[in-house]
């Protein structure tokens, strides 16, 4: 399918741009000093705090990496013409805008999986598993239960942050066919803040007696706040698998329905 052929060429693009790799660093060295910045954390313990930084930084991560890797292969390449040139290969205009958000995507989801292996590599070393593993009094699995136990919430988080990602890819891929890098990072960050404060804004205007914009963003904006995990990791709440796979069942549909909007937007762009 050519649309994996657009894909593979645009992550290679995207991961070789060193942009991508300032973002990750970034990213990286927040989840390392976040250890450093937390406060009232006792030896061998891990805070929300920390967490809570780890699993943020892997959302924030998405967002600039998304909006870097969409503008960088979709308006520049519409802007030299040389969209025009994949296009009259021939290539449909779905199979561009599908290919060029699997690549966008694979390489947020290689920075996600870096960040946690990142995050659950600090919490190993945190809880001094290696040296607890060698000490003879205390069992094995006893230790590997409670890393496992550990690990459970930012793992999870990962895997919600990544279907955020998703979200926050395709819509980058919408802006980017007409917009350049600064506009579509601006109106990326406004969608994002208002889908992470969806319910304080509805809520606003039901006060207000705006019930009908209420209604109305109800179905515009995504609620992402669904896929965060603050206030399971502040409170020490599970979150279920069946939590896992509704919000990424949700996050699919918005995906597809932001993708649909892009190739409809994208077919009436003039790019001769």
């Amino acid at each position: 399918m050519k649309a994996f052929v657009i894909a593979g060429s645009t992550y290679r693009e995207v991961v070789r741009h060193p942009a991508y790799y300032i973002v990750l660093g970034v990213a990286l060295v927040l989840i390392w000093l976040s250890y450093s910045i937390s406060f009232f954390q006792l030896s061998g313990e891990i805070t929300s705090e920390v967490l809570q930084m780890g699993v943020a930084s892997m959302s924030v991560c998405s967002l600039f990496l998304a909006v870097l890797g969409a503008s960088r292969t979709i308006y520049e390449e519409v802007e030299n013409r040389a969209a025009l040139t994949v296009l009259s290969k021939p290539v449909s205009r779905a199979s561009y805008v599908l290919g060029k958000f699997l690549g966008v995507y694979r390489a947020v989801l290689f920075a996600v999986v870096l960040l946690t292996l990142s995050l659950l590599t600090r919490v190993w070393l945190e809880m001094d598993v290696g040296a607890r593993l060698a000490e003879e009094g205390e069992s094995h699995w006893s230790v590997l239960a409670v890393f496992y136990e550990a690990s459970e919430l930012p793992v999870k988080g990962a895997l919600l942050a990544l279907g955020e990602a998703a979200i926050l890819t395709a819509m980058a891929v919408l802006l980017s066919t007409w917009l350049p890098f600064e506009g579509s990072a601006i109106v990326l960050l406004g969608f994002f803040l208002a889908g992470h404060f969806s319910g304080a804004i509805r809520a606003l205007c039901e006060e207000r007696g705006w019930t009908w914009i209420a209604r109305i963003l109800y179905y515009l904006i995504p609620t992402l706040e669904d896929f965060s995990i603050d206030r399971a990791i502040a409170t020490g709440s599970p979150v279920s698998h069946g939590y896992i796979v509704w919000t990424w069942a949700y996050g699919l549909t918005v995906t597809a329905g932001i993708l649909f909007l892009a190739l409809v937007l994208f077919r009436e762009r003039e790019l001769a």
